[in-house]
């Protein structure tokens, strides 16, 4: 009797350090509305209003109709305010960073392809052409 109640007593605590773990790894979502087409991860997502939510290092990308996963870099800064980051060359938008706010931040991964895509790019753009694009959460 004695090993069965130990044995429910562990685990008991052994699902409740479960739970707790799994709260502290989660980033609350963020939500916001993409005027353009935009590049994650080498794919293409068309305008519209996307869910951004971080867990263990996993950005995902939500919209009504597709999503996306990368993985992603943790950053910390001064700004507070949640806003997904984009990288802008010619016409194209390339998901560079999400900020859910507190100043917890996330720098997206890119395969070597599309880095490299980037680069060149950007070096036979016009300066006019390249820069950083923020849009706030809503």
């Amino acid at each position: 009797m004695r090993g069965t109640f130990l044995s429910i007593l562990s685990l008991t605590v052994l699902f409740s350090a479960m739970v707790a773990l799994s709260g502290s790894a989660e980033a609350a979502d963020m939500r916001c509305e993409i005027p353009f087409s935009f590049i994650v991860h080498d794919e293409t997502l068309p305008p519209g209003t996307y869910t951004f939510s971080v867990e263990s290092g996993v950005l995902f990308v939500r919209g009504v109709h597709q999503g996306v996963f990368a993985m992603t870099v943790g950053e910390s800064g001064p700004d507070n305010h949640a806003k997904a980051v984009f990288d802008k060359t010619g016409d194209e938008y390339l998901l560079r960073q999400v900020w859910t706010g507190g100043g917890d931040g996330h720098e997206v991964l890119e395969p070597r392809q599309p880095r490299e895509r980037a680069r060149a790019a950007s070096r036979e753009s016009d300066a006019g052409a390249t820069g950083r694009v923020t849009i706030p959460a809503l």
